[in-house]
């Protein structure tokens, strides 16, 4: 577990472009009680679409979806995503803080962000697995919690997701996490680290 995968892990996915296998549950199980509701304008998401127009998983412009928690990894998100929309452009790069404007409903949008995805990212740093919350509990344990539901959702759709270690993070244990997002210890994992941030992206991205 946390061993690297080859090279051509973002721009492979993208080319697959399989069929849609996204199939939303009436309602999450377990804990994490969010109904996932049928988005009806994607096209919000990418502009380039037409008007009314709908992008599944892997059938749409190839997106690649950010997933971070800004007190973890927030720089090493923006970062990332200059570079990655350098490679890919502006419009197949989601990232919530440049993505989703004022007044917007937020979980919506991530929702529409994560249904249109092709790839998702998430990033894992030294504060991810115990990072508190106002009232000194650990985020991943609350079932509202934006980044674990984002997580769950990206598992449920069957879409491709990478965790990102940064910095020589260690990779969490399914037994360290909530059982909706548990799988994601059993996924092969891409190692980002500050020295070596130009090969390592390029690697990731290629």
């Amino acid at each position: 577990k946390g061993l690297k995968l080859r090279a051509g892990t973002i721009t492979t996915a993208l080319r697959r472009r399989q069929p849609s296998r996204w199939k939303p549950r009436k309602s999450w199980q377990g804990s994490d009680e969010l109904t996932v509701q049928h988005v009806r304008n994607s096209a919000k998401v990418d502009s380039s679409a037409p008007s009314g127009a709908e992008t599944a998983p892997g059938t749409g412009n190839g997106r690649v979806f950010i997933a971070y928690r800004r007190s973890d990894a927030g720089g090493f998100a923006g970062r990332l995503e200059a570079d990655l929309v350098s490679q890919f452009g502006r419009r197949r790069v989601f990232r919530d803080i440049n993505t989703i404007q004022g007044g917007e409903d937020f979980r919506d949008r991530i929702r529409a962000g994560l249904k249109t995805a092709d790839v998702v990212l998430v990033l894992i740093g030294k504060r991810w697995l115990d990072a508190p919350d106002d009232l000194g509990g650990r985020r991943l344990n609350d079932a509202s919690d934006v980044h674990r539901i984002e997580i769950a959702m990206a598992l449920d759709s069957g879409t491709r997701l990478i965790p990102v270690l940064l910095e020589k993070t260690a990779m969490p244990r399914a037994e360290e996490l909530p059982p909706s997002i548990s799988k994601l210890s059993d996924l092969h994992a891409v190692e980002v680290d500050d020295a070596r941030w130009e090969y390592d992206v390029k690697r990731l991205a290629r």
